[in-house]
């Protein structure tokens, strides 16, 4: 090698080690595991002297019922258990370092919600859910140590919320109150005690403690711990009965849905009897299929969930003009249940962004009088007895949320522009709402332009969104 550089001829190219990461929407099939009983915990007296895992993670690890969201403990957690005390991930869900995580039972992750351990921990109660395009990373900051979020039971995550760790929210008790947080609102390092509620597009900053009696107002930013526990400045209020019932309400028809979609996954006789029960049980479990659960799917359908029509998928407008039934699992949005397209199915593809849940399992109808023009990550839903009119050339902003109320509609020629959250309201035709406002239990009539940021509630202006 005389004459050779030295330093260039050993050059080593740099391998670079991608984070374990799993979402079941990209697989083809599912794999199935003859191994995929869940490993004996050991006894939480029992000695650990050679064990990697941080002690964070190890001690969740000793709090049962709880597992690792490790294939196959995906779709159906632990896998091959029966629906009733299961719990439910949807195809779309993404998960990344799920060694790091311990997740109850009877718990609901919705289309395109995420978790993120990396760096840190994540444990999830019993009874609890993360909305669509909801997100808890466990140390999105690379803090030292190992920090993370816990979600204890009874926890109800809104639509497009954000949890970014080291935070606590709720508590590991059953028996206690629910805690719920509004649509795209934020937790940044923050705990929010069991019973509390945070208001749409909120924040609430780091190390502050939100005692269970409060409720932080819609687009308010809670920055100080005087501004969590003092309602005279104007940032929170007390907690009422009708704050509790509402989350109560939204826990029981999201763990109505665990069964009704697990069933759907589990449903299909052909699929063969899974292996992987610890304990057989009568009638058998069968293997999974995702196509019922993916895509275009129909909703589960009033024999598994009382509040529901009987089994009903998206209707599009078909060659001769009539409203048909479309299931298609391959599509790369989620719309499930009662959504009517009065438009062809090519139409509504080329109109809506990627990553789209529209999604009428609980609140429906959802009527769209034409295509429907979405950026990415947009969320429409609703409560159960809410439903909603769309009108035409309708556009909706990335990262937008629409919640239905009773009679919500939304006019002709309306934009909802990127990051808004638009809850129970009636929008009139050519209304704005401008990015990142919030328009709550409001009518705005035709022509009416919300500006970036202002918040309107009950019809009336609330000042701006603070962060």
């Amino acid at each position: 090698m005389s004459g050779m550089n030295k330093s260039k001829a050993m050059s080593v190219p740099v391998v670079r080690r991608r984070s374990a990461r799993a979402c079941p929407h990209v697989e083809v099939f599912e794999e199935r595991l003859l191994m995929s009983r869940l490993a004996a915990v050991r006894p939480a007296a029992a000695p650990i002297t050679s064990d990697p895992t941080p002690a964070e993670v190890r001690k969740l690890q000793f709090q049962l019922p709880a597992a690792h969201p490790l294939r196959p403990n995906q779709i159906v957690l632990p896998y091959g258990r029966n629906p009733a005390n299961s719990t439910y991930f949807d195809s779309t869900v993404t998960i990344i370092q799920p060694n790091r995580m311990m997740v109850g039972r009877l718990d609901f992750f919705a289309p395109f919600s995420s978790l993120d351990a990396r760096g840190g921990f994540i444990k999830v109660g019993n009874y609890s859910t993360l909305q669509d395009h909801a997100s808890i990373a466990a140390n999105p900051k690379g803090l030292p140590g190992t920090p993370g979020v816990l979600i204890g039971d009874l926890v109800y995550v809104g639509a497009g919320a954000k949890v970014r760790g080291p935070a606590v929210i709720g508590a590991l008790n059953e028996t206690g109150p629910p805690t719920r947080i509004g649509a795209r609102a934020i937790i940044d390092g923050a705990t929010i005690e069991s019973g509390a509620v945070v208001g749409e597009l909120a924040y609430v900053g780091p190390n502050i403690t939100l005692p269970g009696a409060m409720r932080v107002l819609p687009g308010k930013a809670v920055k100080t711990q005087a501004e969590a526990t003092n309602s005279a400045l104007g940032k929170v209020v007390p907690i009422t009965t009708a704050d509790r019932s509402t989350t109560t309400s939204l826990l029981n028809n999201t763990r109505a849905l665990i069964k009704g979609y697990l069933n759907l996954y589990q449903g299909d006789t052909a699929t063969g009897t899974s292996p992987g029960p610890i304990v057989q049980q009568t009638p058998p479990i069968n293997n999974g299929s995702l196509a019922p659960i993916s895509g275009i799917s129909p909703e589960p359908g009033s024999a598994q969930v009382a509040f529901e029509p009987p089994r009903t998928a998206p209707n599009v407008t078909g060659h001769d003009g009539r409203p048909v039934q479309l299931t298609l699992p391959t599509f790369p949005s989620r719309i499930i249940g009662q959504a009517n397209f009065k438009t062809p199915f090519t139409n509504l593809a080329a109109a809506l962004g990627p990553s789209n849940s529209i999604r009428a399992d609980e609140g429906q109808p959802l009527n769209f009088a034409g295509p429907l023009r979405t950026g990415a990550d947009v969320t429409i839903t609703g409560p159960v007895g809410s439903n909603l009119q769309v009108g035409r050339r309708v556009r909706i902003g990335q990262g937008a949320v629409v919640l239905a109320g009773k009679g919500s509609e939304i006019g002709d020629g309306t934009v909802i522009a990127a990051g808004a959250v638009v809850n129970a309201s009636a929008l009139g035709n050519r209304v704005s709402i401008g990015k990142g406002a919030l328009v709550v239990g409001s009518t705005l009539k035709d022509g009416t332009v919300v500006p970036p940021g202002a918040i309107i509630i009950n019809n009336v202006p609330e000042g701006q969104v603070q962060r």
